[in-house]
């Protein structure tokens, strides 16, 4: 028992994590100019080995500079470029009206992409909103018209991103939709703009499924809306976690614990019969060999 607790104790202790985290300050200008910083750090207990972002607005798609993180160990990016007007065509966020607004708000899509000691690829995108043409004041001051709730469920490998929203204003509000994922997972539907009538409640689902996230691993899928209001174009994002876990490995451990569990009991039974048919004759026998004597 005690070798047991012994190699028990060192699988756990020897488990490890890795997950590395992103703070973005970033900003864009009228003519497309991206700049700021965007610090990584590798919050986990082991190292992370090619580690860097992704960046994407519409069709424009910027990679940094690689390098390794230690455990614990940040690194802090400078970006300075300039998006060209020929890539604002709207690709990865195809639901929204080409070029860059003058006024409104503008998503970025930031993806961290790094490696685990094994060489394991993981991606974790994030949506930025990022005003443009406005100062941060005059952002605050922009209220949401509507509410809207995601969640996302699954088996494990086929997932539904499900959003309700709910309009709060006496305008009806055309919202383009789209779904941001990982590298790790495909879509199975496509988003669609969708038509908000006024006080009017709507729900839907966009389907995903993964195809190479690690068992075991979380990740993280996000709605994003955009949307004109007084004269602005609005966006907005909600992300919701979701487990990656291998449905037929979860059977096929149920139907080996049914197996023997059944087996168990059948043993268990036919010792119980076994001694049911074996103490009343050996009972009845000295009963009879007392009678005799």
């Amino acid at each position: 028992m005690s070798i047991f607790v012994a190699l028990f104790l060192s699988v756990v202790s020897s488990a490890s994590f890795l997950q590395i985290q992103g703070n973005g300050s970033l900003s864009i200008a009228n003519g497309g100019m991206l700049s700021g910083t965007y610090e990584l750090k590798n919050l986990g207990d082991e190292p992370a080995r090619e580690v860097g972002i992704q960046v994407l607005i519409h069709n424009w798609d910027w990679r940094s500079n690689t390098r390794a993180l230690e455990a614990g160990e940040a690194s802090l990016l400078a970006v300075a470029q300039n998006v060209p007007e020929s890539d604002l065509k709207c690709s990865l966020l195809k639901n929204c009206d080409g070029a860059l607004p003058s006024v409104g708000q503008v998503p970025v899509l930031v993806k961290k992409h790094y490696q685990d000691q094994n060489g394991y690829a993981f991606s974790s995108p994030e949506v930025l909103v990022l005003p443009i043409g406005i100062s941060a004041a005059e952002e605050e001051k922009l209220p949401l018209p509507f509410t809207l709730n995601v969640a996302t469920e699954g088996d494990g490998k086929n997932f539904d991103l499900r959003y309700r929203l709910q309009n709060l204003t006496e305008q009806e509000i055309q919202i383009h939709t789209n779904v941001v994922l990982p590298d790790e997972a495909l879509p199975s539907s496509q988003a669609l703009p969708l038509r908000l009538a006024p006080r009017a409640e709507l729900s839907g689902q966009f389907h995903f499924v993964n195809v190479r996230g690690l068992p075991g691993s979380q990740y993280v899928s996000t709605l994003v809306l955009q949307w004109e209001q007084s004269g602005q174009r609005r966006a907005h994002w909600q992300a919701s976690a979701y487990d990656v876990r291998e449905p037929f490995q979860v059977d096929w451990f149920s139907r080996e614990m049914l197996v023997w569990i059944i087996a168990a009991l059948f043993v268990v039974g036919a010792a119980a019969l076994i001694v049911g048919v074996h103490w009343p004759l050996r009972r009845a026998k000295k009963i009879t060999e007392s009678a005799q004597n």
